[in-house]
């Protein structure tokens, strides 16, 4: 039996060529699988954001069913409401605080906005300076090539 084995080359480890060619194939197998693990999670941003853009338009379309009005700043007139006040900010958070019903006396003394009180949204919150992944953009677009701040 020990002339078989010795004739047959028996070894009890892995050479260093077999532990490159092994190491080579997992290589190539993760660079064939990483793109379409990036195709997945870019399809999965695009999802979310077109489900958080539905619930946005759900939410200011009952708001509307509910008090007959968009919700909008009414202190603000004309292109101000969309790209924001001529030397200062504006943003759409306005309009998200009005439908999660956030009460702030800065801007909504009285519930002015949403005297309900009703919740007609409460998706996820808007992005912060902070952690620029978490929930979604409310000041990222332009107008007539101004920005909407």
């Amino acid at each position: 039996m020990d002339d078989l084995t010795k004739k047959l080359g028996a070894r009890g480890a892995f050479t260093l060529i077999e532990l490159l060619v092994v190491i080579t194939i997992i290589a190539i197998l993760m660079a064939l699988l990483f793109p379409a693990f990036q195709g997945v999670q870019n399809q999965a941003k695009r999802t979310q954001a077109k489900n958080d853009t539905t619930q946005v338009v759900t939410a200011v379309n009952a708001y509307f069913t509910e008090y007959g009005k968009m919700p909008v700043d009414d202190t603000k007139q004309g292109f101000d409401t969309l790209a924001g006040d001529p030397g200062g900010t504006y943003d759409n958070a306005f309009i998200l605080n009005i439908l999660r019903a956030i009460d702030d006396t800065n801007w909504n003394a009285g519930n002015k906005y949403n005297p309900k009180q009703i919740v007609f949204f409460s998706g996820s919150d808007a992005k912060s300076a902070t952690n620029p992944r978490s929930g979604f953009a409310t000041q990222d677009a332009t107008v007539n090539g101004v920005a909407i701040k």
